[in-house]
């Protein structure tokens, strides 16, 4: 789509809050209302705003000019103060083996194999989303998985496998508010567990409902080893659920062991996944 082009629809969509009368007669009523003395400071300011935004726009990203005219008009986000209003951010505890995450419709791989981490850092930028990985180092130090500014929804974080019996600690912070998440005790050894925070789907390939693995059981927060859990992206995480944590201006993200954090090549990753936008009403 051409910047023009681009541009007369941001234009309608200014014209449309303010229907039936378009944004340019509005400003052209209150230029004539002047020696009533009444206060136009609101609407002139809302105005010259969008103006202005729409005359700056040079780039011919849909995204990111529709984000720009959203911002100048004030309608972006309608948010709380923390910017999780209608938002959750569930955890759970899962068997690195049984982390899953698909590349293609034949092709699954668990965050024990290099291949999960391939697909976490290739280029996802088509699809509307990012997502970026860390070798964290073998000790207890806090250690930042991303560090952005700009607007978006950060949907899943993915921390690392401890080196003993311990806790861990995510910290996120968004737009300048901290928000901590702290794990259970995590095991270790061959059942080595993950501490995730996001949208993971989970599955129950050996369990039924109440078996003590399945869904409805008290193992359904993923410390069972047959219950798998597979990542998914942010886009299909904001179109089926509604989790996620919306940033306006920065997100950091940062992981903490209690204890030192695996020197296991794969085993000592993290990961965390936002989208580039925040969708309409969020």
């Amino acid at each position: 789509m051409s910047t023009a082009t681009l541009k007369a629809q941001v234009q309608l969509r200014i014209d449309a809050l303010t229907a039936p009368t378009p944004a340019i007669e509005i400003l052209q009523n209150a230029v004539d209302t002047v020696g009533l003395n009444l206060d136009l400071t609101n609407i002139t300011s809302v105005l010259n705003s969008a103006t202005t935004s729409i005359t700056n726009l040079t780039t011919d990203d849909d995204i990111t000019a529709l984000n720009s005219a959203s911002i100048a008009l004030g309608v972006t986000s309608k948010a709380s103060a923390n910017n999780t209003k209608k938002l959750v951010m569930p955890s759970i505890s899962i068997q690195e083996l049984n982390l899953k995450l698909k590349s293609t419709f034949s092709n699954v791989f668990s965050s024990a194999v290099s291949s999960f981490w391939s697909e976490i850092d290739a280029s996802h930028t088509t699809f509307g989303y990012e997502s970026v990985s860390l070798s964290a180092t073998s000790d207890t130090t806090e250690q930042t998985i991303v560090d952005v500014t700009g607007l978006g929804v950060l949907t899943h974080v993915i921390a690392p496998v401890l080196s003993g019996t311990g806790t861990m600690t995510i910290r996120v912070t968004i737009d300048g508010v901290v928000k901590t998440f702290i794990s259970e005790s995590l095991l270790i050894g061959s059942n080595s567990h993950r501490f995730c925070i996001g949208d993971f789907q989970n599955t129950e390939p050996t369990g039924s409902a109440g078996s003590g693995s399945g869904y409805g059981s008290e193992k359904d927060h993923g410390w069972s080893n047959s219950n798998q859990a597979f990542v998914t992206t942010p886009i299909q995480c904001l179109q089926r659920a509604l989790i996620g944590m919306p940033f306006k201006t920065s997100l950091k993200v940062t992981i903490q062991g209690s204890v030192n954090i695996t020197s296991t090549a794969e085993n000592s990753k993290a990961a965390a996944l936002y989208s580039l936008f925040i969708p309409e009403g969020l």
